[in-house]
């Protein structure tokens, strides 16, 4: 099954700080394997848009905080 750009972004962020979900949590959460969710988080890593994701996150948190 293939997940728009929108939704793997999405919980992309959920990986990250502030929220810092595991992924047996978001598997569970929303209905994804375990094993999509690592692959997802591997290719992001290496993509870079981890540490995008975990800097967007972080200056959200600030603007909310």
């Amino acid at each position: 099954m293939r997940y728009p750009a929108e939704r793997k972004e999405a919980i992309l962020k959920k990986m990250a700080p502030p929220m810092s979900m595991t992924i047996p949590e978001l598997a569970e959460q929303e209905g994804i394997t375990a094993t999509t969710l690592y692959h997802w988080r591997k290719q992001a890593r290496s993509a870079e848009t981890w540490r995008d994701a975990c800097m967007n996150a972080k200056a959200d948190a600030v603007q909310q905080g």
